[in-house]
């Protein structure tokens, strides 16, 4: 029953901070040419696809790292082999993001450049200021 419940509460929230068709990326106050909007949906269909990748294996180092912290013994050589693999994945990530960014930036005119340039580049935990669900907190 909690299952449903939570499903239904997410579904609804999503529903209710929903994004236009492109994740709510497309920005027309840039006034881009076709050309130009079908260039940026290419890199971003594949970031996206790179990105997908390495959150799955974030997903997947976080919980080695859970099992290797329950284990009677854990060991913490192996723990701090998995933290440093979550933090090179991480930096992948975040390198991915930033590289999206310039070469979506490359793309403008420079009077387009300067609007792009006026809204801050927020990523990681930024973005989602003031507008995060706060479930569950890991502790002991």
């Amino acid at each position: 029953m909690k299952k449903y419940l939570l499903t239904a509460m997410l579904a609804s929230a999503s529903l209710a901070f929903g994004q236009p068709e492109g994740g709510g990326r497309d920005r027309p106050d840039l006034g881009l040419d076709p050309e130009q909007h079908e260039q940026i949906v290419k890199l971003r269909d594949e970031f996206q696809v790179e990105a997908i990748d390495l959150r799955a294996d974030l997903q997947k180092l976080r919980l080695t790292l859970r099992q290797q912290m329950r284990t009677d013994k854990p060991n913490m050589r192996t723990i701090n082999g998995t933290v440093d693999r979550i933090a090179a994945t991480r930096g992948a990530l975040e390198k991915l993001r930033i590289k999206q960014h310039i070469e979506v930036r490359a793309l403008l005119t420079p009077d387009q450049r300067r609007t792009f340039d006026a809204r801050p580049f927020r990523h990681g935990r930024d973005r989602f200021q003031g507008r995060r669900f706060h479930g569950r907190q890991r502790g002991w």
